[in-house]
């Protein structure tokens, strides 16, 4: 195919990655979130729609899983959440409380989808 076009990543964190049952390659950076599919490489602009954050973009990204329709969770990000990233970036909260999926001391919650479309963290 046609070679993935270049983008700057941001390295200062670790990277997580998922692959979708068609293929398409997911990597979180930490900062960035980036679709790799049929060759070509895009930066997942995210942007939440839910408050504290609304319209603030995610960070501090951690662990990823992706469903069959190309939606996104991801640990971290704006107050230590677990958030579901549709395929054009919109970021709705989906872990209940106060936002607080995590409380491990500094290590982001490692997320597994199961057969049946749920997310366990």
């Amino acid at each position: 195919g046609t070679p993935a076009r270049s983008v700057s990543i941001d390295q200062s964190n670790s990277a997580a990655i998922a692959l979708s049952e068609q293929g398409v390659l997911y990597i979180s950076t930490g900062m960035q979130l980036f679709r790799l599919d049929a060759g070509t490489l895009d930066v997942i602009a995210t942007r939440a729609i839910d408050p504290p954050y609304d319209g603030q973009p995610l960070n501090n990204l951690g662990q990823i899983a992706v469903d069959a329709q190309g939606n996104i969770d991801v640990s971290g990000g704006n107050g230590w959440a677990i958030w579901q990233v549709a395929p054009n970036g919109i970021a709705t909260q989906v872990s209940e409380g106060e936002a607080e999926a995590r409380r491990s001391g500094g290590n982001t919650s490692v997320l597994e989808r199961a057969p049946d479309g749920l997310v366990y963290g």
